[in-house]
């Protein structure tokens, strides 16, 4: 998982491993398995020439009734040879050292940090690091005087924190406890005491990945946040997560993102009163929303978390909603009645109003306890045929009184009810997929007939003008036009894997329809022959158009992650800096570095097709790619990039996990792909070899070999030199030009000849325009 390299080139590994004839050494601290059907964390130091195990060992816990595990997953070297490593354990014991910080497991699993010595043979210290919920860690540095500085993930409202810590609580305590905050942890040289320790996040989840540590004390970490909230800081190169409510006026050309009002930019659902113009409501994580000007401004109406919504379309005061049952509000959504009659105890999530007859409506609900009722086996064995007379887990349920009293609609085999789909203009015309099956009914679900026995489409959709036209997901979006029996793709210029979320068909000529996806939002202008990017990323939660006006189109984004970097003072409470780093759609940090200017070095994956670049190998993920590597340069204040670039193939994914900088600059970073087309150079593995292999690159800092004069010119010979490239003379910035047949190897210094006095020595450097320098090259004028 994780690999270190001390000062004679020796190389220091951590991992996991279940084999109980891992190689170890007989003087290690634990050469033996422990017992029991469990993993163990492993620390191994290699000889630079990498022909023996300086030492070999286990370390983990565990015993014979019990299975228990344990994972290395991050490792630093200091000065004396010393390992130290991080990871996580469930072992009671595990083994921890007197006087440590924490010896006793806090009841589910901990982050573990432990000291080995140099030979390998001894625990310096090892304790556990956690509350009483599930705490992991991910990353460890040191600083010269021995202090481990941890990452990682917690989990638990009371992990220990110290007092003057830049978080002192669990910032997401009292909601869903399925969440986490990172974590950032100080421990001292001899494992005994916290210098400091803080939560680090937002109210959703937050992971810190990866963390380095600069000559003054100050921590830096990368990893991912799905947090709105997370503590950015002012002037940090991205202050607000992405996603949130957007309108178009004009069809879809451009859009206009209308946040204000909404403090979490969260939209789950849509509804657009059909009679009163601007009049709208939005359902987010805080509750319902409404807007009474097309979107410019919202206000919370209600506290209600609603899932699905509809809205009456004859009289629009009454609304409709789904969290786990059915609600009701008749007063335009400011309070809400349960609407349950008939309807068994299980979760709805989607709901459809009859516009024609509007006190039906129709609900699919999934129930997650399998009831053995016998009368109703009986009931819909003899009405729908089946056997065996199970009740469905998945249910479709109908009300012809405006929700106030349910009847289960028999479906035509007891199997998963994947989507369903009303025609517009005939609402008693239900489409559903079951199981993969097609059915159709004519008569609001009374009858069934099959009509296609493979038919994965999800979502469904009728066009709204031509009732014998559907559209259908997946893999990519299909077309039929005789109700189903049969289908044609019409994916063109749609990206694969497409990941659709939410199909819309608007009642244009011929029929607009737009996709929401995953990662962004699509539009065909002509009936699903040809689809383009419609400039929305992100994670779309719903697409609608205005009824009284086809041009207005609206739609609802949630970034799913976003990467963060931080920046911690030495004293672990304040932030320098913080901020989020990513596009519209999911954004993982999960390598950082740090030059000795303090430039952060970030790698890690990318869905987003607008993750920010800047002076970029790739400024484009190819549309085929589902994620991308990305290389990110953050400067030492973290308020701008001075390099980011995507690394990718043209198909399939590649993501960075590692990231390096030597001392001469270069970066390193290695990760590992699926592409057998990303770019190569001096390769010791031309060619993809499997399903997933690992890939290293390596971009070179510039370097001067030689420097001349040129006439009035100061021409300078290297090598790794990028346009934009600039001479610096005593590092002063000379008017500079790459040699237009070497532009990566020659530079040209424009009249900087006049600057350099005959007989006087020089410093001579490069800067890219990254800003990364080069090696300094004394240059000596000659006397004339």
């Amino acid at each position: 998982m994780a690999i270190a390299v001390d000062a004679a080139g020796n190389a220091y590994m951590t991992g996991t491993t279940y084999s109980t004839n891992f190689p170890t050494t007989a003087d290690s601290f634990q050469p033996v398995h422990a017992k029991g059907l469990n993993s163990e964390a492993f620390i191994v130091k290699l000889s630079a020439d990498g022909s023996a195990l300086s030492y070999s060992t286990y370390l983990g816990g565990g015993d014979s009734e019990f299975s228990a595990f344990d994972y290395g997953n991050s490792i630093a070297v200091d000065a004396d040879g010393n390992a130290y490593v991080t990871g996580r354990t469930d072992s009671h014991d595990f083994p921890t050292t007197p006087g440590a910080v924490q010896r006793t497991l806090n009841n589910f699993t901990d982050a573990f940090v432990a000291k080995l010595n140099a030979s390998g043979s001894a625990l310096l210290y090892s304790t556990y690091l956690g509350g009483s919920g599930y705490d992991e860690g991910l990353g460890i540095a040191l600083d010269a005087a021995g202090n481990a500085y941890v990452t990682g993930q917690t989990e638990s409202g009371d992990f220990p924190v110290t007092s003057g810590a830049l978080q002192s609580s669990f910032s997401s305590a009292g909601s869903n406890p399925l969440v986490a905050d990172a974590f950032v942890t100080k421990l001292s040289g001899d494992g005994t005491a916290l210098i400091y320790s803080t939560y680090l996040g937002g109210l959703k989840w937050d992971r810190g990945n990866a963390i380095a540590v600069d000559a003054a004390g100050n921590a830096y970490v990368a990893g991912q946040t799905e947090s709105f909230n997370f503590p950015t800081t002012a002037g940090g190169l991205k202050r607000d997560f992405g996603g949130g409510f957007y309108k178009s006026g004009n069809r879809g050309r451009r859009w206009q993102v209308s946040n204000s009002g909404l403090p979490t930019p969260t939209p789950h659902a849509f509804a657009a009163d059909p009679k009163t113009a601007g009049h709208l409501y939005l359902t987010t994580d805080d509750g319902l929303y409404t807007s009474t000007d097309a979107g410019a401004g919202w206000r919370l109406l209600s506290k209600q978390r609603i899932g699905s919504l509809v809205i009456d379309p004859v009289n629009p005061s009454t609304l409709y909603g789904t969290f786990g049952g059915v609600l009701k509000s008749t007063d335009g959504g400011l309070t809400w009645t349960p609407m349950n009659d008939g309807l068994s105890p299980f979760s709805f999530y989607q709901l459809f109003i009859d516009p024609l007859h509007t006190a039906t409506l129709y609900a699919m609900g999934q129930n997650f306890f399998v009831a053995n009722d016998a009368a109703a086996n009986v009931a819909r064995q003899s009405a729908a045929q089946l056997l065996p007379p199970l009740p469905t887990p998945h249910y479709l349920s109908r009300s012809t009184d405006g929700g106030a009293s349910w009847q289960e609609v028999l479906l035509p085999i007891s199997q998963p009810l994947n989507a369903m789909a009303m025609d517009p203009q005939v609402p008693s015309r239900l489409f559903i997929n079951i199981a993969g099956q097609l059915y159709r009914t004519q008569d609001g679900g009374a009858t069934w007939r099959l009509m296609n026995v493979h038919a994965f489409y999800q979502p469904l959709v009728v066009d709204p003008k031509t009732s014998g036209t559907l559209y259908g997901g997946f893999p990519g979006v299909a077309k039929s036009t005789d109700d189903g029996l049969t289908w044609t793709e019409i994916s063109d210029g749609l990206p694969t894997p497409l990941l659709l979320q939410n199909l819309l068909a608007v009642p244009t000529t011929p029929t607009t329809l737009y996709v929401g996806t995953t990662y962004g939002l699509f539009k065909s202008a002509d009936g699903g022959s040809h689809w383009q990017e419609s400039g929305i990323a992100g994670d779309v939660a719903f697409v609608a158009f205005n009824p009284q006006d086809l041009s207005a189109v609206y739609t609802g984004t949630n970034d799913p992650r976003d990467a963060f970097v931080a920046k911690l003072d030495a004293a672990g409470s304040a932030l320098l800096y913080a901020t989020y780093l990513g596009g519209q759609s999911a954004d993982e940090a999960h390598a950082i570095a740090i030059d000795n200017t303090g430039n952060a070095y970030v790698t890690g994956l990318t869905f987003s097709s607008n993750f920010p670049t800047h002076n970029a190998l790739g400024s484009t993920k190819p549309r085929a790619v589902l994620y991308s590597a990305f290389l990110a340069k953050l400067n030492s204040t973290g308020s701008a990039l001075t390099f980011s670039t995507y690394f990718s193939g043209s198909t399939t994914t590649t993501e960075g996990r590692a990231v390096a900088v030597s001392a001469t600059g270069d970066v390193l970073v290695g990760g590992a792909t699926e592409a057998s087309d990303i770019p190569v150079k001096n390769p010791v593995q031309a060619a993809h070899s499997g399903v997933l292999d690992g890939f290293l690159f390596k971009l070179g800092a510039p370097r001067i070999a030689s420097v001349a004069l040129s006439g009035k010119h100061l021409l300078v010979v290297g090598e790794n030199f990028d346009q934009g490239a600039t001479v610096l003379i005593n590092g002063e910035q000379q008017k500079t030009e790459n040699d237009a047949a070497n532009t990566a190897t020659r530079l040209i210094g424009k009249k900087a000849a006049k600057r350099i006095p005959q007989g006087q020595a020089v410093k001579v450097q490069v800067r890219n325009s990254d800003g990364t320098l080069s090696n300094e090259f004394t240059f000596t004028r000659a006397v004339d």
